[in-house]
């Protein structure tokens, strides 16, 4: 359990209410510094405001699913989520270039 879960959960309520576009969140199932019922309070916390907010929970990533987006595989897991969420939203984006591995 982190530090401060209620009080970030308020301002996700807060900010909930100033949305007015498309929102995401991701979550890696075992992230080891948030864990998947907080995850799902902030997510709840947010909806109050924002009913259209969406959350994606993906299975575990790797030791840690908090590093997902810095760690250079994590780009396999949410992109295509993410580039889904833009499409359905038509919101347009450039897909980054394909990483070659040597």
């Amino acid at each position: 359990m982190p530090c401060a879960a209620a009080a970030l959960g308020a301002l996700f309520a807060d900010i909930g209410k100033s949305i007015k576009v498309p929102a995401l969140l991701y979550y890696a199932e075992n992230d080891l510094f948030f864990g998947p019922a907080t995850a799902r309070m902030w997510y709840g916390r947010l909806r109050q405001g924002a009913p259209g907010a969406e959350l994606i929970v993906q299975p575990a990533f790797e030791s840690n699913g908090h590093f997902v987006f810095t760690d250079p595989d994590g780009q396999r897991a949410w992109l295509p989520a993410v580039e889904d969420f833009l499409r359905r939203h038509h919101i347009g984006f450039d897909a980054p270039p394909k990483q070659q591995r040597i």
